[in-house]
């Protein structure tokens, strides 16, 4: 016979056995003094209490949500949203976890972790929402939300929902004018490519002066304003929402320079492009002896791409010699004498993004025409990317550069007319710059 082990404390008051230390029936002194209801103990879970003496079987179960749904929010963002179930004895609720999967609704407890919480709104039947920054853009996303309760056994789940929703796609803007822009939460990167505005052509002069006593005319066309300068550069976004200020540098007037163009985000200036320098006015270099006519000389502007130069001289024969705008930060074609009077270019490409299938920019405008009794130079062509032409005719200012483009404006013409009569006109307008933005 097996020894006795139970001790009266045991058995359950009233009732009596045989127990360890005695040969007689004992009677026990267990009482069951629980208050658990079935309501407080979970489902299939069972307990005893005092009211009832026999095994009991908990109905305890987590509060389901109501509703489950997904949006597309803002790029990589995705806006979640779930009603909270009403308050009931024996549904207890602590909020809703949540998993997703590219592949398929993932299931309760399935595919990558999400989210846990109650959206900031813990009231019974109230509307809940989270913002989930999920890892890439255009993808359709599955997810999968649960219902648990939190107890000292760990976290009980309820009911599952599904829904999917998929991420929005990169943004390409472009910016013509100055102006504010709210860039869009849920991006983590932000590309810029900036323009600033060309340079103005260099405006032509003419007149006479008198040396040795006699009277000399004097021809100085205006040189090619230089494009505007270009930059590439990227900014660390951090999914963040941001409130920019967008710049767009103007086109210099007849001798002036263009503006810079920028973004200016949290007090930074990102991607800062400077404005091409302007054309000048050829300047003479010396006089040719006995010839009452003028040698001169003058460089095109620097910029992205340089504005073109000019040259004349006259000693022992006629030399003239020009170059046209240039294009892609290089020098234009020369014509003429040897020598170099373009303006100097950034020394990289002034593509869009720097990528060489990009729309081109700031070409550099041309210099306009010298003429007089005895030869003429120009005008030049402005260079591919915006660049203008400099003036053929001396009642005409040199050609103003396209808009957004950036490109250098053509220079004026300087003409001898007739004896006692030199003739100028001005530089055109640069075009104004440009601002390119990529978020991803």
């Amino acid at each position: 016979m097996e020894e006795i082990t139970g001790t009266t404390g045991d058995l359950i008051k009233g009732k009596s056995a045989y127990l360890q230390g005695s040969d007689e029936p004992q009677t026990g002194t267990l009482e069951l003094t629980g208050n658990a209801t079935d309501g407080y103990v979970y489902s299939g879970k069972t307990y005893y209490n005092t009211d009832a003496k026999a095994k009991r079987t908990g109905t305890m179960t987590v509060g389901s949500i109501l509703s489950f749904s997904a949006q597309a929010y803002s790029g990589r963002q995705i806006l979640l949203k779930w009603q909270n179930p009403y308050a009931a004895t024996g549904r207890p609720f602590s909020g809703v976890h949540v998993w997703y999967s590219t592949g398929g609704y993932p299931g309760a407890g399935g595919g990558t972790w999400l989210y846990s919480g109650y959206g900031g709104n813990s009231t019974s039947g109230g509307w809940c929402q989270a913002v989930a920054t999920l890892p890439n853009l255009n993808t359709t996303y599955y997810f999968t939300a649960c219902s648990y309760a939190t107890c000292s056994a760990g976290d009980l789940w309820g009911t599952a929902f599904n829904a999917a929703a998929t991420t929005g796609g990169d943004i390409w803007v472009t910016f013509t004018s100055s102006r504010n822009y709210s860039i869009a939460g849920g991006y983590a990167t932000m590309d810029v490519f900036c323009v600033g505005g060309g340079g103005g052509g260099g405006n032509a002069s003419g007149g006479w002066t008198k040396m040795d006593g006699d009277k000399y005319h004097y021809v100085n066309p205006g040189t090619g304003g230089g494009g505007g300068y270009t930059v590439s550069q990227q900014y660390a976004l951090n999914y963040q929402a941001k409130n920019a200020n967008i710049i767009i540098g103007g086109g210099g007037g007849p001798g002036g320079n263009g503006g810079a163009s920028y973004i200016a985000i949290d007090g930074k200036n990102v991607g800062y492009a400077n404005g091409g320098k302007a054309g000048g006015t050829a300047g003479t270099v010396s006089w040719s002896a006995g010839s009452m006519e003028n040698n001169f000389e003058g460089r095109g502007g620097n910029g992205g791409s340089p504005g073109g130069g000019v040259m004349a001289k006259y000693e022992r024969g006629t030399v003239y010699a020009y170059e046209n705008g240039g294009s892609d930060s290089n020098t234009g074609s020369h014509y003429g004498a040897s020598g170099n009077w373009s303006g100097a270019g950034q020394g990289r490409t002034t593509r869009a993004w720097g990528q060489s299938g990009g729309t081109l920019y700031s070409g550099g405008g041309g210099p306009g025409k010298g003429e007089n009794n005895r030869a003429s130079t120009g005008p030049g062509t402005g260079g591919a990317g915006g660049g203008a032409n400099g003036s053929n005719y001396w009642d005409a200012p040199g050609s103003s550069a396209a808009a957004n483009t950036g490109g250098g404006a053509g220079g004026g013409c300087a003409y001898y007319y007739a004896s006692n009569d030199v003739r100028s006109s001005g530089g055109g307008t640069g075009g104004s710059g440009i601002v390119l933005l990529h978020l991803y």
